[in-house]
């Protein structure tokens, strides 16, 4: 174990205070924000939904003859996963009924699909799939695939390296692929191409010239409909590849196109994004008929069901029903409506890679769910019935939005201070150790906004512009030297200005924010605690550079790459997931009135320690600690007093009294638990043999 120092006490009357409790159970109850039955994903690719990394992005009708299952089915793609399916397959009610990972390579899926009901079509083909895959990083270049699904294994059509111009972005490269009697054809807006493929044999035919080309349909004729700009062009002859003759069939009312799909009559359906977010229907002679869904921005605000969010890929199924893959993480969605535009069904989600979410500590019916940097939704929760509904966008980033520090998330702990609701990011940043920097961000009629940062002054992108440099400290350059930060909204406009952040030299460590809204943070060899001094009339709080509680010293630095948090308890105790001394750097410890009173070893602290970690050998055995899983929770009436939580990387948790005593650990390791792929959910199931997994 570690290298406690150990002394002789004084000679007096000492009390010791131990720990019994009976078993702690952990049971399951319900999932948030997923589809599938179960929610997880399985072995037999049954269960769980769609992709971690990206949102849907395709969707393709099969009929039953070239179907995987013998039946009619929808096949829904993403673009990027890691772990879970990144296409599968649904009946006609949206069970989902198989699936794979990976398509045409490692990494991606299908966020592009098309199938050739061409009279001379390749019959073993059941749909064939579009992707593309960056190259050797700031080449520019990417690697086009295309790939025939079969009943057996999937047959590389093409692997092709394709230079991106004027563009590293190679998530939009793409725009769609179609396929008829053998020919297929796949648009590159950031080219300004499209590439005629013959699948049969291969073989790239040729490439010509076309206005930011987007998503692509075959008629019943054979006729190429295409998506250019925001118009939509007809072409009647792809033979001749180098110069084909098009003709513009819808000329306005597309906004942002993206997809395309025909129903049996031969009307057009076209997904249109930008600020419109609906589905167009036009005659085959390109008329308007109708929109489907509610007209407006993607925005924060009360969700609304009947509101797409960047419809992309589109199909009808032969039941008339019109599935909508919408390429959008707030939510991820797909939605499916009747051809008059009534919602039908939606399937939501899953969560992002590793999971997430959390619970509010006043109000166990809402949930917040975090993906990214980019937003933040809340759910309510029905205990009784199992269920749960997407009620607010609490958090949206736009163009217009403040942009966070480097790997900081949206907000998604709140804190709830003298009747007012606030949220904080610092618990959901960085998966691995405490985050340098951390947010405080304050509700506005249920939408979260940025108010209050604290950290790390390098972090943010935004302290580094010129405008900034006069406030620094006299000969201080933020690329030389470490400097902590303090940022308030002082005119509550969501933006920074120079005279709203003040600086100090030093190094910081790890952020959190507690349930009185004071900021904890390591700052040099210090556990430092800033307290709000007032507040402003809209509510934010308001701290002094020089108004900061030392809690303890001599905080020493992470061995590995876990730990690096602090929290403050009402009773006055410090957590540290760090070793203070004179307590060894292998250790999480431990303060109270300044002076470091208790340490538990911690041997293998982190992601990568982890990964040359034992079994634990013992009980309470740290191995592979990585970040809080919150703040403190203030057990009412316990005489274990308040008890914090810490995660491992091994698919553990491991739960500890404010004064250092070990409760328990809750799941099993990774190497030795039985790993979360049951076929089934039942409520109410014991999972104490069951473990998180790694990197969850």
């Amino acid at each position: 174990m570690s290298n406690i120092p150990a002394k002789f006490v004084a000679p007096g009357t000492y009390k010791v205070r131990g720990l019994v409790h009976g078993a702690i159970n952990v049971n399951y109850e319900f999932s948030v924000y997923t589809t599938g039955n179960p929610p997880w994903t399985t072995d037999d690719h049954t269960g769980g939904w769609l992709a971690n990394h990206t949102a849907p992005q395709s969707a393709l009708f099969v009929p039953a003859k070239q179907s995987p299952t013998g039946q009619p089915a929808v096949y829904l793609g993403s673009y990027v996963t890691e772990g879970p399916d990144g296409l599968i397959w649904t009946n006609l009610d949206g069970k989902k009924v198989g699936g794979k990972t990976w398509v045409g390579g490692i990494w991606t899926a299908a966020p592009f699909m098309a199938r050739d009901a061409g009279i001379n079509a390749d019959t073993t083909v059941l749909a064939y799939v579009a992707s593309v895959w960056a190259g050797a990083r700031g080449s520019g270049n990417a690697e086009l695939r295309v790939t025939a699904l079969t009943a057996g294994a999937d047959k590389k059509i093409v692997v092709d390296s394709i230079k991106v111009l004027n563009n590293s972005d190679t998530t939009i490269a793409i725009g769609g692929i179609a396929v008829n009697n053998g020919i297929g054809v796949v648009s590159l807006p950031i080219n300004n191409q499209l590439v005629f493929i013959d699948v049969k044999t291969a073989k790239v035919l040729g490439t010509t010239t076309v206005t930011s080309p987007k998503g692509l349909a075959f008629d019943a004729k054979g006729h190429l409909l295409f998506l250019s700009s925001n118009k939509l062009l007809s072409c009647n002859n792809i033979n001749i590849y180098s110069n084909p003759q098009y003709k513009t069939i819808i000329s306005a009312g597309l906004e942002a196109p993206v997809g395309i799909t025909l129903d049996a009559k031969g009307n057009l359906y076209i997904s249109d994004a930008g600020a419109s977010n609906q589905v167009k229907v036009f005659s085959d002679d390109g008329k308007f008929i109708r929109a489907i869904g509610k007209q407006g921005m993607s925005m924060a605000g009360p969700y609304d069901s009947l509101h797409m969010n960047n419809p992309a890929g589109l199909t009808i199924d032969d039941k008339g029903q019109l599935c909508v893959a919408e390429n959008d993480f707030f939510p991820k969605r797909v939605s499916v409506w009747s051809l008059e535009g009534r919602l039908l069904k939606a399937f939501y989600g899953p969560a992002k890679y590793g999971g997430g979410g959390t619970l509010d500590a006043n109000n166990k019916n809402k949930f917040y769910y975090s993906d990214g940097a980019n937003g933040a939704m809340e759910f309510e929760l029905d205990w009784k019935t199992g269920k749960s509904k997407l009620k607010q966008i609490l958090y949206r980033k736009t163009s217009e939005s403040l942009n966070l520090a480097n790997r900081s998330a949206a907000p998604e702990t709140a804190l709830y201070y003298k009747g007012k609701r606030y949220f904080t990011n610092c618990f959901n940043s960085n998966p691995t150790n405490g985050h340098s920097t951390a947010f405080l961000f304050v509700d506005h009629n249920n939408i979260a906004y940025p108010a209050v940062a604290m950290g790390n002054a390098s972090d943010w992108d935004i302290l580094k512009q010129d405008r900034f440099k006069p406030m620094l400290p006299q000969g201080i350059s933020l690329s030389t030297v470490r400097v902590f930060f303090i940022w308030i909204d002082l005119n509550n406009d969501a933006q920074v200005q120079p005279e709203e952040v003040t600086f100090l030299r030093g190094v910081v460590g790890g952020v959190t924010t507690m349930d009185d809204l004071s900021f904890c943070l390591i700052l040099d060899d210090k556990a430092v605690q800033f307290v709000p001094i007032s507040f402003s009339t809209a509510g934010i709080p308001l701290y002094k550079m020089d108004n900061r509680k030392i809690l303890a010293k001599g905080v020493q630095s992470s061995p590995s790459s876990g730990g690096n948090q602090l929290l403050a308890a009402s009773n006055g105790w410090t957590i540290a997931t760090l070793g203070i001394l004179p307590f060894d750097r292998y250790s999480i410890s431990g303060s109270k009135d300044g002076r470091p009173l208790w340490s538990y070893p911690d041997l293998w602290p982190g992601l990568h320690a982890s990964h040359e970690a034992p079994l634990p050998s013992i009980s309470g055995e740290l191995i592979g600690t990585t970040r809080l899983l919150g703040g403190i929770l203030e057990m009412k009436g316990a005489e274990s007093g308040p008890l914090w939580a810490v995660n491992s990387n091994h698919g553990m948790v491991y739960l500890f009294t404010s004064d250092g005593l070990f409760v328990t650990t809750l799941f099993k390791p990774m190497r030795s638990g039985i790993p979360w792929k049951m076929l089934s959910a039942e409520r109410g199931m014991d999972l104490k043999e069951l473990t998180l997994g790694e990197e969850n």
